[in-house]
């Protein structure tokens, strides 16, 4: 059987501008120069992280380094893990020094004690919760998957509306987190995701990426090898056809596909399962990397430039 055609992506431009990773990369190095000299005010984990997810992109896109790239994404997980950590921490309003909880943070081979947050900085976006826990399963970070699975309780969690919270729902009983009758959440899932009863963005974000990401989640264990190809790329092209829309140009959530990127190493390493098809959106190298790569210690730099 034919391979399955190309899928396009958005972001084209991207493969010949060497200078938005270079740029990414030289961020990084002056945050560790900061760090050396002991100058870190103002330190945001949550920019940090994202800041090493735009690496990803520009080294996937741009440079064809996919190692590299998969080094960034583990920062990228591990840096928007701690963003967390640090805003689940009790409030520090009306609180002595002595008697404010801190986190410890390894910045850049640098330990960094940083202090909980008032109240009104430990607001949490809820999509960077689903981000994170994809990013998990990519890793193969089981202890990570299960940390984000209780993380959800906490009232700083603000689920939009109640799809999200059935949609995280599913997602923890399809990797056994908790015990979830998989077809009366689904059933509950679609209810809850119907138009009227969530805003316009929400409505189409679960028609062009939930929905078929359910789809392969379904193929995967159809003992059909294409029709999970097949799926894949169906869902693929619905990724590109939502994040090309000019109003989320420059979002770089949708660079990479984080949701299918886990499950094509879910289907890899359960069942051999590989993509026939080219696409931007799921790196082959991340869902086949070989596990001893996976297992070794997070590489905290320093970066090196790309060569000229």
């Amino acid at each position: 059987m034919n391979p399955l055609a190309k899928v396009p992506g958005h972001l084209e431009n991207l493969k010949t501008n060497q200078r938005y990773i270079q740029v990414k990369l030289g961020s990084l190095n002056r945050i560790s120069s900061h760090r050396a000299q002991g100058n870190l005010a103002g330190f945001n984990i949550a920019n940090l992280s994202k800041l090493h997810l735009s690496c990803v992109t520009g080294l996937h896109y741009t440079a064809n380094l996919p190692e590299r790239a998969y080094a960034h994404f583990r920062l990228w997980l591990y840096y928007g893990l701690k963003d967390i950590e640090r805003k689940l921490l009790p409030a520090s309003d009306g609180l002595d020094d002595d008697q404010i909880a801190t986190l410890t943070i390894n910045v850049y081979g640098s330990e960094l004690v940083c202090p909980a947050l008032i109240q009104e900085a430990r607001f949490y976006y809820i999509t960077d919760w689903f981000e994170y826990f994809f990013s998990a399963v990519v890793l193969d970070d089981r202890q990570t998957m299960e940390v984000l699975a209780q993380m959800r309780y906490d009232p700083i969690f603000d689920w939009a509306d109640d799809s999200q919270k059935i949609y995280s729902d599913l997602l923890m009983g399809f990797f056994g987190l908790e015990p979830h009758d998989m077809e009366q959440t689904f059933q509950a899932f679609i209810d809850a995701s119907s138009q009227g009863r969530v805003n316009d963005a929400s409505f189409v974000h679960t028609s062009d990426i939930k929905l078929p990401l359910f789809e392969v989640m379904q193929q995967m264990f159809s003992d059909d090898e294409q029709a999970y190809r097949q799926s894949m790329h169906k869902a693929l092209h619905r990724h590109y056809e939502f994040w090309r829309q000019d109003k989320l140009k420059g979002n770089i959530a949708g660079n990479l596909s984080l949701p299918l990127t886990a499950m094509a190493r879910v289907a890899y390493k359960r069942f051999g399962y590989t993509l026939d098809f080219e696409n931007d959106y799921v790196p082959e190298y991340f869902y086949q990397v070989d596990d001893e790569i996976v297992q070794e210690p997070i590489d905290f730099g320093p970066f090196e430039p790309l060569p000229a």
